[in-house]
């Protein structure tokens, strides 16, 4: 067994430890060859991650003929989002609804989280893990109930 040290890098995620314990958490290598593999690394930011009225969009006339594609950037941007950037799970998590059958109005959208994520203030962001001597365990939920317009299934999630 060998001592490498600190560990810096580990599956494409850059660790940070902070002098008081703390870990910072980003992938911002991997967001940038993302970028490069679907041809978006030269392209302007986009200031959210989805437009509000793409949930109420309803209708199949513009099916993509073949899919790989958008299969291949949802899986990229499912990795960086449970990883470090909780901030998008929700909008990637809509987009796995489609993954069978996306339309191209999926395609535009998945592209804007994309340029979401390309922004200075967004790609540079890191997930802080605190090291702390009070372990008290804190959990989060939220629901949208019925919010599918299609088929009137609800969204949750919990941290």
């Amino acid at each position: 067994m060998n001592d490498l040290g600190e560990v810096s890098c580990y599956l494409g995620i850059q660790i940070e430890r902070e002098a008081n314990g703390n870990f910072l958490l980003s992938q911002n290598a991997k967001i940038i060859a993302i970028l490069d593999q679907f041809g978006m690394k030269d392209i302007k930011g986009a200031s959210t991650p989805m437009d509000a009225a793409y949930p109420k969009l309803e209708g199949e006339c513009d099916l993509l003929p073949d899919n790989e594609l958008y299969r291949k950037a949802l899986g990229a941007m499912l990795y960086v989002a449970t990883t470090t950037h909780p901030d998008i799970a929700a909008v990637i998590g809509i987009f796995c609804r489609r993954v069978s059958n996306p339309r191209q109005r999926d395609w535009h959208a998945l592209t804007r989280v994309m340029k979401y994520m390309y922004l200075k203030e967004t790609v540079d962001l890191k997930l802080k893990i605190s090291a702390d001597s009070n372990l008290e365990l804190s959990g989060y939920a939220d629901a949208d109930w019925a919010g599918d317009t299609a088929d009137r299934k609800s969204t949750s999630g919990y941290l």
